[in-house]
C-alpha cells in the first residue's frame, strides 16, 4: 500500500545526495536497530488486523497494550532500559481502562 511513498522517499534521497547508496543508508545499524524495526513492523501489522476486524476503540486499547508489551520486552533484550514512575502510572491506567471497558455487560 505504501509503495508510492517508498518510491518518492528514495527519489528524495537520490536527489539530495548524488553519491547515495544503500550501504550508506544502513551504515551504523546494529542488531538492536533491526530488532526494534521488527518489533514496530509487527506491531503495525497487528494494529491493521485489529482495525480490519474491530472498531477504533479496540485499536486504541491494542496500541496502548502493544506499547506496554514492547517496553517490557525491551527490559529483557536491551541493556540500560529502566521503567520509570510515569510508565508504571500510565500502564496501570491503561489496564484499568481495559478492565472497565470489558466489565460492561452488553
Amino acid at each position: 500500500m505504501y509503495v508510492s511513498g517508498i518510491i518518492w522517499a528514495f527519489i528524495g534521497c537520490f536527489m539530495s545526495d548524488a553519491n547515495f547508496s544503500m550501504k550508506d543508508f544502513t551504515h551504523g545499524f546494529t542488531s538492536s536497530v533491526y530488532m526494534i524495526i521488527g518489533f514496530l513492523s509487527c506491531g503495525g501489522i497487528y494494529i491493521s488486523l485489529v482495525m480490519k476486524h474491530l472498531d477504533n476503540l479496540h485499536k486504541s486499547f491494542a496500541s496502548a497494550v502493544s506499547i506496554i508489551l514492547v517496553v517490557i520486552l525491551s527490559l529483557f533484550l536491551f541493556e540500560g532500559v529502566h521503567i520509570g514512575l510515569y510508565f508504571l502510572f500510565g500502564s496501570s491506567i491503561v489496564c484499568f481502562a481495559i478492565m472497565l471497558y470489558n466489565s460492561v455487560n452488553e
